[in-house]
């Protein structure tokens, strides 16, 4: 639906991860969800692109909401 990548960090937290993306996901159901897409360079990230949900555990007991691309890399 919508992406941007992030080239300096809001917050040092997220220095280390520099460039990262931040997406606005829409699930075929019909809500969307602000996530990042992992596993994917900032060049081949795009509006349309199929991604599917990674359940991650951050800390022991919570998860976070990532996804990953479902598509071959151009």
């Amino acid at each position: 639906w919508s992406f941007c990548i992030y080239h300096r960090a809001f917050d040092q937290a997220f220095e280390a991860a520099l460039p990262y993306n931040v997406v606005l996901v829409e699930l075929d159901s019909g809500p969307r969800i602000i996530s990042n897409v992992l596993g994917v360079e900032p060049r081949d990230l795009h509006v349309g692109l199929r991604v599917r949900a990674l359940a991650t555990e951050v800390l022991p007991g919570h998860f976070l909401l990532y996804f990953a691309s479902v598509e071959e890399a151009g």
